[in-house]
């Protein structure tokens, strides 16, 4: 079993709707997503789109980074939330969630369908995957085109009703 068809079966399980979802979604076609090595070995991404690159994590050391990324997070009491925009290469994520007790949250919004996909390709996160309290809302790049023209309130409203959307049952119609 490939890394993917491994990632995919713990989506399968664990985030049914999400599945549903990449069963099939199209990845956009404007966005190439490599991976190259890092000075320590370890690969990162880097996207490109529209003629310019955007590396997704550290060039240097991945891991490290991440690592002095989630270090700003206060996760002290309970049932803290945690709303994360885009789930890059998911080492920031996996590290993160690592340090969430069952109280806590993590919610991560990534508007690629091909960023997420080629992740799944590249690396094994079923333990991540298989965690109850990580959610995953993942879209196409044209929802966000349309999302990134509304206000700030708006965009918190369209959050709170698409994390709403993942605690209703499947038989509820919502109209």
């Amino acid at each position: 079993m490939t890394i993917y068809e491994k990632n995919m079966q713990a989506i399968r399980e664990h985030h049914i709707r999400l599945h549903e979802y990449l069963e099939t979604a199209q990845p956009e076609q404007s966005v190439e997503i490599r991976y190259e090595a890092a000075e320590d070995e370890t690969l990162y991404p880097v996207v490109t789109k529209g003629g310019l690159e955007y590396r997704l994590n550290s060039k240097y050391n991945p891991k490290e980074a991440s690592m002095q990324y989630i270090s700003q997070f206060e996760k002290e009491g309970s049932y803290s939330v945690f709303f994360l925009l885009g789930f890059g290469d998911g080492r920031s994520i996996e590290a993160l969630a690592q340090t969430l007790d069952e109280t806590m949250t993590l919610i991560v919004y990534e508007p690629s369908v091909a960023i997420f996909q080629k992740t799944l390709e590249t690396f094994d996160y079923t333990d991540l995957l298989k965690k109850k309290n990580v959610y995953l809302i993942v879209e196409s790049e044209n929802i966000w085109n349309q999302v990134s023209a509304l206000t700030i309130s708006e965009c918190c409203a369209l959050a709170f009703f698409q994390i709403m959307i993942l605690f209703i049952p499947r038989n509820v119609n919502i109209c």
